[in-house]
């Protein structure tokens, strides 16, 4: 995963590409929500309104995804 400073450089195709590919496995899900929460701030507010929804819609699939592996 990468470090939060680096997510937060992250173009919105990147970081939409990153919870694609993090989503496919309850593991995957957990490290780049971690790494996400270790951002300060909100990760998603440089975004336009419709790119936030995009991105918040795709957290909350990683959050339910993360949650699969109990």
């Amino acid at each position: 995963m990468p470090s939060p400073k680096r997510l937060r450089e992250l173009s919105y195709e990147e970081l939409m590409a990153l919870m694609c590919e993090a989503i496919k496995t309850p593991q995957a899900a957990d490290e780049l929500l971690k790494a996400m929460e270790e951002e300060p701030g909100d990760l998603f507010d440089r975004f336009s309104l419709e790119q936030q929804f995009d991105l918040r819609q795709l957290y909350g699939d990683l959050i339910h995804r993360r949650d699969q592996q109990c």
